[in-house]
């Protein structure tokens, strides 16, 4: 296959269902398909032959394709299902009457047309031409929705019959599977040559210990760099495959409207999407890592014309992202080389080689075919028969077919899941056998397999010998002979330095060497060498300081800020922790006396000191910004911009003084009139506003809870059966239709509905929803934390303490909502870190966007808002949150974090749940863990929240867990029945709390009660953690 005839298929299978086709089906509108012909004949002189094998395949399982049910006017009843729970939502259309007119369908597909020719006017030579579908898959949809907003583009259904998912999920799985030419199976019924070069494959990668590479660090901006680097890594090994086959190929994540991907339409490939139209994405910002460590794509076994073969594919793969790595290293090494004089090169450049050529974070990938399915004599229902019945046996030549295709697949599937599609099968199959034959039956199946074997090559790699990275690290030990030191960071790796080898070296006088190289200033602002770092650290440290001097517009684009001031790309801990303070001070400043001379003292003494300069942290934080920029005064903007860590803690400053006087010749006075000037200042600052900055942070840690599961069609944890995701005028047809009786499908849609291509592909739309629109919108806007990652059903984010459980509370609800309607669906991610986008809107507004509806049968107006069905009953999310001082290592920080989660949330407290914990530089100090709802309308965000409030405001004695503590000493020892332990524990919380106190409409007493049953029940180490955590929360962060 020829690459413009490639292009041209993937045009062709993208139109094959035009986005009007649900209103064609009446006699009059010319249906369809006529439709479909007249917009390739606006694009194909000589049109392409349209193969429907791309078209079957992908409908897979996921509807039943069944002769005799009659026609869904879909103007009629506007109805989507839910593809995961039970609920549905009636959509208003324009048009009230009970029949569109010709002249309205007429108007429809001029629409259509209209959208369709501005996206390939301007393409020279469209026929075959990889802009035409790049354009089409990006925008099409946009430009409808942008001609007739009442039109509900977003939500038509690729069949009204099963309206659970939309015409745009269905079309890109066929745009996808364009390459197919020939059915799953020959005209005989046999299986096809795996290896035909047009013959589907699923491709999956992954990158290996992204946990190890992220936890290597101290700083938030080491993490978010981090986080970043695995990202694009992994984006970088995404981009061969979306230039050669097209972007629609990768299933999972969804890369439609994905922040990442828009980056690189408008900025990366010249051949993507049209000149014209790079302007509507040039709002796309990605101030987190977007896109997860793995990702999963539909390609051809290849091999012959266009197409590649996989292991070509895999190999391009695997280069794309060693180059990507080495180029950001060369970044990194650049920037330092300009600021240090080397003497002795040759162990410089030997210590970056050794990490330059090959990325610390390992690609694996693993490629299996599509299993088709056979044609049999006959189809059996599996299951024991009962003592008066015969059991059927199937003759030799389908007994061999079974057992060819348990050892294909069953082997990867658990027991239950396979006799459960064995039975679909059979009943999909004598339906419609031809059809069955050439789908995507098998397809959730086939992910079994595919996560089986990709993780044994994962253990493989694992090895230490498989690495190539490792043995460089060996070669790199022996060249130096061992004479070098641990990077300080991560403790692995050999530290990069410069300097001359010299008899009698040992290792103290080789760590004396390395610290003077590190102690220059601009490798470490503090010029005390403590800090020593590896080539792979260095690059996480250093290399956005050259990508402000470097040429390529994308780069810049995904890591640099929107704002004039760009020293750094991530806030501080120290800003996220006291941004409310800085606010207020903000609001309040002018009513402290003598402010001008109080500050501009601080400012000259702080000018003079030439290694301290202004880092514009809080100029990073919405919520500081759009205060900020309501100042007049240029004193107050220049004082905030310092690091808060020196002009708003007098500890830390004289910290700071005392190790630095010599370095920086700060004279004894100047040193004690600028700590004296700092203390003075917040004094009156605390007196002004009425509170101390918070000194506490939170790490948030969300996973989705066995997301895998889902994605594989497991029974329990899919709650919709097919009675529920098909439309009930289908349901009741299919009961009253005598010619089903026998098939198995009056029994089937009562079962729970299978997984298949398009239900995956809403998985991937869910968690894109979710991850690029939702969480950073709740944790920036109706919140003032900073989100790190967001990809897949994955967060890792920083926050005020006194807000993270909010945020996580929040978050999970909207996980688990059924529907979610966004009010203001034209809003960018992150755009509201750009001056013209206003920074900060307040909690109050921020909290109006989403709406959730868990309710069926509402009317949705689908001119003014946009609708997305989230998990409901089949997804929960859990959450580890470590808090600690804001200058906590963040790698510490991080694994605690990740252990609150693993052990406590998912392990221990069974999932959808949350962990938290206390973290202090001498380890943990408490731990806890709860369902997120405790009981109806009860959440354990509110619980914790009114027992801190009691600790604060001194209506629970703080003495009260210690003293809970020594009578459950003698109460742990007691063998007692669970009643008998409940009332002891409710009397012993009574006799420590005097009065019946409700806060916030929850009884003190009963808080306290439910935190110390819950340790109990978890069997946590220390039961009382809740209670103690409360207290925490009340000392360190209460404003």
């Amino acid at each position: 296959m020829e690459e413009n005839r490639f292009w041209a298929y993937k045009v062709i299978q993208f139109l094959h269902d035009p986005p009007g086709k649900p209103f064609l089906f009446f006699p009059g509108s010319g249906g369809h398909r006529a439709l479909a012909r007249e917009l390739w004949d606006m694009i194909f002189k000589e049109k392409p032959r349209f193969f429907s094998y791309a078209d079957w395949i992908a409908s897979g399982a996921d509807r039943p394709v069944i002769k005799g049910l009659g026609t869904i006017y879909f103007h009629k009843n506007p109805l989507i299902t839910h593809p995961l729970t039970k609920s549905h939502i009636k959509l208003t259309l324009p048009s009230k009457r009970e029949r569109v007119t010709l002249e309205e369908i007429d108007e429809l597909k001029e629409l259509q047309k209209s959208s369709l020719e501005r996206l390939i006017e301007h393409i020279e030579g469209v026929e075959g031409n990889k802009t035409a579908f790049f354009n089409l898959w990006r925008l099409f949809r946009k430009e409808l929705i942008k001609d007739d907003p009442d039109i509900p583009w977003r939500f038509i259904p690729a069949d009204s019959r099963c309206p659970d998912h939309s015409i745009w999920e269905h079309n890109r799985l066929t745009s996808a599977l364009a390459f197919i030419t020939q059915g799953l199976v020959e005209k005989n019924g046999q299986p096809r040559d795996i290896n035909d070069p047009d013959y589907p494959w699923l491709f999956s990668f992954s990158l290996r210990s992204p946990q190890s590479f992220l936890k290597e660090a101290r700083k938030s901006q080491d993490l978010w760099t981090g986080s970043m680097l695995i990202s694009d890594l992994v984006f970088a090994g995404m981009v061969p495959i979306i230039e050669h086959y097209g972007p629609d190929v990768v299933i999972y994540p969804d890369l439609l409207a994905n922040p990442r991907a828009d980056i690189w339409l408008c900025y990366g490939k010249e051949d993507t999407i049209s000149t014209e139209f790079k302007s509507q994405l040039k709002g796309a910002y990605s101030r987190a890592s977007v896109i997860p460590h793995t990702f999963v794509a539909i390609l051809p076994r290849g091999g012959e014309g266009h197409l590649k073969s996989i292991e070509d594919i895999g190999n391009e793969v695997l280069k794309a992202i060693g180059k990507r790595w080495g180029k950001y290293v060369s970044l990194a090494k650049n920037w330092m080389e300009s600021k240090i004089s080397l003497t002795k090169a040759k162990l410089w450049h030997d210590t970056w080689k050794a990490f330059q050529d090959t990325s610390p974070l390992e690609p694996i990938w693993i490629a299996v075919p599509w299993i088709p399915c056979e044609r049999q004599g006959n189809y059996y229902f599996p299951g024991r028969t009962l003592p008066c019945q015969e059991t059927e046996r199937p003759p030799k030549g389908d007994f061999e077919i079974i057992k060819r295709r348990f050892f294909k697949l069953g082997f990867w599937v658990p027991e239950e899941v396979w006799a459960r599609y064995e039975y679909s099968r059979s009943v999909f199959a004598r339906t419609r056998e031809e059809y069955y034959l050439n789908s995507g039956f098998n397809y959730s199946l086939l992910h079994y397999k595919l996560k089986a074997q990709h993780m044994l090559r994962k253990l493989y790699s694992a090895l230490p010998e498989t690495h190539k990275q490792n043995k460089e690290n060996l070669d790199l030990s022996r060249k130096t002979k061992g004479m070098t030191e641990k990077c300080t960071l991560c403790k692995s790796r050999p530290v990069i330095a410069d300097y001359k080898e010299e008899p009698g070296d040992h290792a103290e006088s080789i760590r004396a060497k390395l610290k003077e190289f590190w102690s220059n200033t601009d490798l470490d602002p503090a010029g005390e060498g403590k800090e020593r770092l590896c080539p792979v650290c260095a690059t996480k440290r250093f290399l956005v300081k050259n990508i402000i001097n470097s040429s390529d517009e994308e780069l810049k684009h995904l890591w640099l800020p929107d704002t004039e001031e760009k020293p750094v790309l991530f806030p501080s801990t120290v800003a996220i922790a006291t941004q409310d303070y800085v606010v207020e001070f903000i609001k309040k400043y002018s009513s402290i006396d003598g402010i001008k001379e109080k500050i501009t003292e601080i400012l000259k003494i702080l000018s003079r000191i030439k290694d301290i300069k202004p880092t514009y942290d809080v100029y990073l934080l919405p919520k500081v910004r759009s205060e900020l920029d309501r100042v007049s005064d240029g004193f107050v903007r220049e004082l905030l911009a310092y690091d808060l860590e020196i002009t708003l803690f007098p500890d830390a400053l004289e910290g700071f003084l005392q190790s630095n006087k010599k370095r920086h010749k700060i004279g004894e006075t100047e040193a004690n009139g600028l700590l004296e000037a700092v203390k003075k200042l917040r004094r009156e600052a605390d007196k002004a506003i009425g509170f101390s900055p918070a000194t506490q942070i939170a790490i948030i840690y969300m996973d989705g809870d066995k997301m895998g599961e889902l994605l594989l069609g497991q029974p329990e944890r899919i709650k919709a059966r097919w009675e529920d995701v098909l439309h009930p005028d289908v349901v009741k047809k299919m009961l009253e239709t005598d010619s089903l009786k026998g098939t198995g499908w009056h029994e089937l849609i009562k079962l729970e509905r299978m997984a298949g291509p398009a239900l995956q592909a809403f998985t991937s739309r869910a968690v894109g929803e979710f991850s690029h629109r939702i969480i950073p919108w709740v944790v920036e806007q109706v919140f003032s934390g900073r989100v790190i990652y967001t990809g897949g059903d994955d967060l890792l984010a920083i926050a005020p303490a006194k807000e993270a459980l909010k945020i996580a509370q929040r978050l999970s609800e909207f996980f688990k909502a059924n529907w979610v309607i966004d009010e203001e669906p034209d809003i960018q991610p992150w755009e509201w870190l750009s001056k013209d986008n206003g920074y900060w809107r307040g909690k109050e507004e921020a909290s109006k966007r989403f709406e959730i509806v868990n309710e069926s049968d509402k009317e949705l107006e689908t001119s003014t808002t946009y609708l997305f069905p989230m998990f409901g009953k089949s997804g929960s999310i859990s959450a580890g949150m470590a808090f600690g001082h804001f200058k906590s290592r963040m790698g510490d920080l991080l694994e605690e974090a990740r252990e609150l989660l693993e052990d406590l949330a998912k392990d221990k407290a069974e999932r959808d749940a949350v962990a938290v914990g206390h973290f202090s530089r001498s380890g943990s100090k408490t731990r806890f863990a709860s369902k997120w709802q405790l009981k109806e309308h009860l959440t354990i965000e509110k619980v914790i929240e009114a027992v801190s409030q009691g600790f604060e405001k001194e209506i629970i004695p703080r003495s009260m867990p210690y003293k809970l503590k020594e009578y459950s000493k003698k109460l742990y020892k007691l063998e007692l029945f669970k009643a008998d332990i409940r009332h002891i524990l409710q009397g012993l919380v009574s006799k420590c709390i005097d009065r019946n106190t409700v806060l916030g409409e929850i009884d003190l007493k009963e808080a306290v009660y439910l935190l110390w049953e819950k340790g109990l029940t978890l069997r946590l180490r220390e039961p009382l953690d809740g209670i103690f955590f409360s207290k925490y929360l009340a000392s360190r962060v209460a404003i």
